[in-house]
């Protein structure tokens, strides 16, 4: 902006400046903070001329700036009476660079301003208003791309179209590549990428199979040429012009269809078949799609011996003995594979079941030669109860007395020294057997891959924990190592449980609730909330641990027999519930006070229904996107898992991801989304447990000592049954209590195991609790090195993992309608122990459960 101004004769100018929007002649606008290093003034009194010069515009500078003179004589100074007048606005245009001919593209004109009423604004493509297109408030519709849409756009509000954007240029890449969907090997197939530019000159045309360059095939012009198309070739193509790799088509997928090939058979058992026995044969072979039908034949005979994938002979004589083949068929062929023989013998005894039978048969002779005529005859007389004592007397065995029952159990000798040390360290045991070569490196895989999920899982029931994220990372590790040297159990993975992170939280809320003072208890004064809260969650842990190691030495293992499975499943379903709705306040980024007690699962729906104008969106859609993404690659993991050599740490890829979002655009600042935060480095000193906090929470911690056996040494059968070894149900509760008491010492909360986390250790190859240990050196790793890359991780993120992974829980709901059928009384055990636990809470509800369960005992007893 420049002023021009004239003097007197005789007067000199002495300084020259501008203000803004006033008249005061002292307040010069270089030294306004608000433009500070933006302004600078351009003035000479022999040019009679003024310039002010505003870098980096803004759109606070609008407004009304006027140019001031001082003269060598004080009364001889001048304000410019009309200023010059400056609007800003601050318009800024979205436009993509490039986009493909045929996509969906929305073009955004945003703005900061505040602009007053429904403004209409007004597109212009090549200084040509856009007309016939879609126009929803800010954005233009571009519902598909079109050749003719590319050009310059620029927008601006109708009425102030002299302050329109600048123009951005908007590129239309037009190719598009021509690929037969399914094609059968062996024929000719030309594969053409078509455009509808103008390209000059003669252009190159490059293709890329699966992402990478096709190399060795025949490209003419605009045309890859597959003369003849092999199985080799299936995938998926795009096309490009040389230079402009970066606008290449989008990938079409080709494929190949052909008839079985590579027929293989196998015989189980081999070798020899013993006539009697049985023999089964399976045909594997190679097809698109998929074989349809086998067919069995034998060599030299011309009906069909068998169909299906096995064939199996059972009673086998030797005229079942020969060669056989299989016949795969799908729609575009057969292959038949290479005869395999079936060689059938007859049973030859051992030796000396030989002997044995020879001397039978003779000493049978010798009786028969020596048979006189005369035989045994067997006569007894009947007894009544009365003669049979009268006749006999009574042998009273000694029962022993507590005395000796004592006496008994403090006798020590080598043999139980020995047992013992063997029962109370079960590491000992497969130590020895541990097959290096063959278990080592599984056992790594293993660790490593539960490890990641150990992880995420602690990150995320710590939330549940009402504690901060980091502390899920002790209890990935600390227990485990206790466990390594106590547990019976070589595949169930320990640390945190859903169910038990969600206990402790409710006693850690209600001891150290989100709003108002904490109960009055000794040790909590003068800490932050955090650290409350730790203190309670680690005492709590104690208390459970010492009840755990007390049962185990009381040999107290059988009390899980009084859980049923019936009663487990009811109450994992109602935590499942109560976890859901604890962590929507995390999915929504709303702001929910922990409630714990009877019915507080329906006050805090009360408060997030209350809150719900209030969700945010970006939470919204990350949790959304997250437990679509997660959800669909599990099944996909549980559908391939027989192909797939580890399953697809999907978990791990979106946290990556989420992490590198939420830090790259400052999800916190500007979106206002909670983060995990600042992550403990290191571990901390031992403490104590609180003593008071232990009297307290005495009513939780019991059941939770029983819940996390339960549901660890339910696991554990199941997988000490898949893989033939014993489990001690009294040395799980002492190895359990162990590992919760020395991990409460050091602030991890209760520790189980999880069934998904135990799936990924068993399933990924694990032997043995070396496994165990490489999955809690993860978890250290984590938290001594680059746990500081978690902290911009969204807690919403968090949450939504915890959701997705209750989908085994929830699910459990269909039991209901075969209790129904099958038994009623577990029907009604399932049913109320559910309602109870959701409505009443975990605790009082897993004391109905065990009520009704009792009550059908009865009942059953009395029909």
């Amino acid at each position: 902006m420049s002023c021009v101004y004239s003097h007197p004769t005789g007067l000199v100018v002495q300084d020259a400046y501008w203000t803004k929007d006033n008249h005061d002649y002292t307040l010069d606008i270089t030294e306004d903070p608000n433009y500070e290093g933006r302004v600078y003034v351009q003035c000479g009194d022999s040019t009679r001329k003024c310039t002010l010069h505003i870098t980096n515009v803004q759109y606070t500078d609008s407004g009304d700036y006027f140019c001031s003179l001082e003269t060598n004589l004080e009364e001889h100074a001048w304000t410019s009476t009309y200023g010059v007048k400056l609007i800003v606005t601050d318009l800024r245009l979205v436009v993509p660079e490039t986009v493909k001919e045929g996509v969906d593209v929305s073009l955004t004109c945003s703005t900061s301003c505040p602009l007053s009423g429904s403004p209409l604004f007004i597109w212009k493509k090549d200084e040509r208003l856009v007309e016939g297109k879609k126009m929803n408030g800010t954005q233009l519709h571009l519902h598909p791309v079109d050749r003719e849409d590319e050009g310059s756009y620029s927008c601006a509000v109708k009425g102030y179209e002299n302050y329109a954007t600048l123009p951005e240029k908007m590129n239309v890449m037009c190719l598009k590549v021509l690929v037969p969907e399914m094609v059968k090997e062996g024929v000719d197939v030309s594969l053409t990428c078509n455009t509808s530019c103008a390209l000059s000159g003669s252009p190159l045309f490059i293709w890329m199979k699966d992402g990478r360059p096709v190399k060795g095939k025949k490209m003419n012009g605009n045309q890859l040429q597959l003369h003849p198309v092999d199985r080799q070739d299936e995938g998926s193509y795009s096309c490009a012009v040389r230079g402009y790799e970066n606008y290449a088509t989008l990938p079409e997928k080709m494929n190949v269809m052909y008839p079985p090939k590579n027929t293989l058979v196998s015989k189980h058992p081999p070798g020899k078949i013993v006539v009697g026995s049985s023999v089964t044969l399976t045909c594997l072979s190679d097809a698109n799609p998929p074989v349809e039908s086998y067919t069995w034949y034998k060599v030299s005979e011309a009906s069909p011996a068998g169909s299906g994938q096995q064939h199996t002979i059972t009673g086998i004589k030797p005229r079942d003995g020969g060669k056989y083949y299989c016949e795969a068929r799908n729609e575009h062929g057969t292959g038949k594979s290479v005869a395999l023989s079936v060689v059938v013998t007859a049973y030859k005894p051992p030796v000396l079941e030989v002997v044995v039978t020879f001397v039978v048969c003779i000493v049978g002779a010798i009786l028969l030669c020596m048979d006189t005529g005369q035989y045994y005859v067997v006569a007894r007389q009947p007894y009544s109860e009365d003669s049979f004592k009268e006749t006999h007397e009574k042998i009273y065995r000694r029962r022993k007395t507590l005395l000796d029952h004592v006496k008994d159990y403090f006798t020590c000798d080598s043999k139980r020294a020995k047992n013992a040390v063997l029962s109370l360290l079960p590491i000992i045991g497969w130590m020895r057997i541990y097959r290096v070569k063959e278990w080592l490196l599984s056992d790594i895989v293993s660790g490593v891959s539960t490890g990641l999920v150990a992880v995420l899982q602690g990150l995320a029931f710590s939330l549940l924990a009402s504690l901060p994220a980091s502390y899920g990372l002790y209890t990935a590790f600390f227990p485990v190592i206790v466990y390594f040297f106590l547990g019976t159990s070589r595949h169930i993975s320990v640390g945190s449980f859903p169910v038990l992170s969600l206990m402790v939280g409710q006693v850690v809320t209600q001891l150290v609730p989100d709003t108002g003072p904490p109960v009055n208890i000794t040790g909590l004064e003068g800490l932050s909330q955090d650290e409350q809260r730790v203190i309670v969650a680690s005492s709590v842990t104690f208390l459970t641990g010492l009840f755990q190691l007390g049962m185990g030495l009381l040999q107290a293992g059988f009390i899980v027999i009084y859980l049923s499975d019936t009663l487990v499943s009811g109450f994992t379903t109602a935590a499942a519930v109560h976890i859901l709705v604890s962590q929507l306040k995390f999915v929504l980024g709303l702001t929910v006070p922990g409630l714990s007690g009877p019915l507080s699962i329906i006050y805090t729906l009360e408060i997030i229904f209350g809150q719900i104008t209030s969700t945010n969106i970006c939470d919204l859609v990350m949790s959304i996107v997250i437990m679509v993404a997660v959800f669909f690659v599990k099944e996909i993991n549980d559908r391939f898992k027989s192909k797939l050599p580890v399953p697809i740490p999907i978990e791990v890829i979106m946290t990556i991801i989420a992490c590198g979002l939420s830090y790259g655009f400052n999800f916190k600042e500007k979106f206002r989304v909670d983060v995990v935060g600042q992550m403990v480095k290191g571990y901390e000193s031992p403490i104590p447990p609180n003593v008071e906090v232990m009297q307290h929470s005495v009513a939780e911690a019991f059941p939770m000592a029983i819940v996390g056996f339960a549901v660890a040494f339910s696991v554990a059968k199941v997988y000490a049954v898949k893989h033939d070894y014993v489990i001690d149900g009294n040395q799980e509760l002492v190895a359990f209590g162990a590992s919760n008491i020395f991990g409460a010492s050091f602030r991890s909360f209760v520790a189980s195991t999880a069934l998904s986390r135990s799936a990924v250790q068993e399933s990924t190859g694990g032997k043995t609790q070396i496994a165990g240990l490489i999955s809690a050196m993860m978890a250290m790793i984590v938290t001594v090195g680059i746990g500081f890359l978690l902290e911009p991780l969204p807690k919403s993120v968090l949450g939504a993992l915890v959701i997705v992974n209750l989908k085994g829980m929830l699910l459990q709901v269909a039991e209901l309608p075969y209790l129904w059928r099958r038994d009623r009384p577990d029907f009604v055990v399932w049913l109320g122990t559910c309602v109870a636990a959701i409505l009443l809470g975990l605790d009082l509800g897993l004391a109905v459960g065990l009520g009704i369960e009792l009550l059908t005992v009865v009942f059953r007893t009395q029909l």
